[in-house]
């Protein structure tokens, strides 16, 4: 268990932390069954996989925020929120939603690729299939709309080009994929 940060102004409300206005959102999962491959469409089985995975992969951390708040929450791995984020973006509806997740997925993939790589690697019901195919429609086939989305529903330091966000990706959909 290690501090995260002490965060002024931060308010708990059951399991969920909001900061900023912006609700960071603890998701309940049930255990798995060996065999997943009953689940269809494969978009269902990558959300129910893929948050399942976030939730056993998590690590214990210490949460001060605000003035009231020392909780101990389990918090979600790089590649735990890398795999929920890209199943979040394919079915995303909300124009600035896909550019906030294009740019939580393009930092993860910068940051802390080999680490995600590895994890995945061995991930369960071919998870890091799933979220190689997955990346590979909506950042690297799909890097033109990407682009577009973060100028025109993103901030302005979200700007990226089709060719970065499909670089932050290519390699993990090369090897997972």
């Amino acid at each position: 268990m290690f501090l995260v940060a002490r965060i002024p102004g931060a308010t708990l409300a059951g399991k969920d932390i909001t900061i900023d206005g912006v609700v960071v959102q603890v998701i309940d999962t049930y255990e798995l069954d060996d065999d997943v491959s009953d689940i269809e469409p494969e978009t269902d089985r990558f959300f129910i996989v893929s948050h399942r995975y976030a939730y056993e992969t998590a690590e214990q951390t210490r949460v001060l925020a605000g003035e009231h708040v020392d909780e101990t929450l389990d918090i979600a791995t790089a590649a735990g929120l890398l795999v929920t984020k890209a199943h979040a973006l394919e079915g995303r509806h909300e124009a600035r939603k896909r550019a906030s997740d294009t740019t939580d997925l393009v930092g993860l993939l910068d940051h802390r690729q080999e680490v995600i790589i590895d994890a995945l690697r061995n991930a369960p019901h071919d998870l890091g299939g799933m979220v190689a195919r997955s990346l590979r429609r909506t950042l690297v086939e799909g890097a033109a709309r990407r682009a577009r989305d973060l100028i025109a529903y993103g901030e302005a330091d979200w700007a990226l080009s089709a060719h970065e966000i499909t670089s932050s990706a290519r390699r993990l959909c090369d090897e997972l994929g």
